[in-house]
């Protein structure tokens, strides 16, 4: 058909229902060189990142190890500290002992309970065995931080003139608060010497 303005128009025959739409009969994979390419793609539920009950287990056991070994340390440090200061208690006792003797000339006659009794806890009691060669003094028991102590003193004339003076303290440690002798495990031993007069 010709137009007026010189044209010629060419008729597309439309069917009496309208113009239909037909999809594509196939899909044609992406080539090198395509410069826009859209794909239908089936898009999946991606992970979350949870914990699952595994992770949660491993974490609980590592949590209670820590915590029991934490426990373990802070009780064995508390134990030390403990022994610590009974050790540092018996060596008081025996230089308290052995100074306040050394300081009546290291006489034979000393008598620890009449010197040092209204200062701290001393009576006469069973204590440890004197040293070889050594002459009995006296036993006592000692009340100190919670411990009893129990202390033996003891002399020996080295020489004419210089006489050694000893002081053997023994305590329980693994029964601590025993007021027994028999229950003493651990002992500390001072000698001094003393030149008489």
């Amino acid at each position: 058909m010709n137009r007026m303005d010189g044209h010629d128009t060419q008729w597309i025959p439309v069917p009496a229902g309208g113009p239909v739409m037909r999809e594509p009969s196939q899909t044609h994979s992406p080539r090198p060189g395509d410069k826009a390419v859209t794909m239908n793609r089936v898009l999946r539920p991606q992970s979350c990142g949870g914990f699952s009950l595994t992770d949660t287990l491993i974490s609980s056991v590592i949590l209670v190890i820590a915590v029991l070994g934490n426990s373990n340390y802070r009780y064995q440090s508390m134990l030390l500290a403990q022994r610590a200061d009974m050790w540092r208690s018996a060596a008081t006792v025996a230089q308290l002992l052995s100074q306040s003797w050394a300081g009546v000339q290291g006489i034979s006659t000393y008598d620890p309970v009449s010197s040092l009794s209204p200062g701290i806890s001393l009576a006469t009691n069973a204590g440890p065995s004197q040293g070889a060669g050594f002459t009995w003094l006296g036993s006592y028991r000692i009340d100190l931080n919670g411990t009893r102590y129990f202390a033996t003193l003891s002399w020996q004339d080295v020489q004419s003139g210089l006489r050694a003076l000893n002081v053997k303290v023994a305590w329980s440690q693994s029964e601590r608060g025993s007021t027994t002798f028999s229950d003493a495990d651990k002992s500390y031993a001072l000698t001094t010497y003393y030149v008489t007069p």
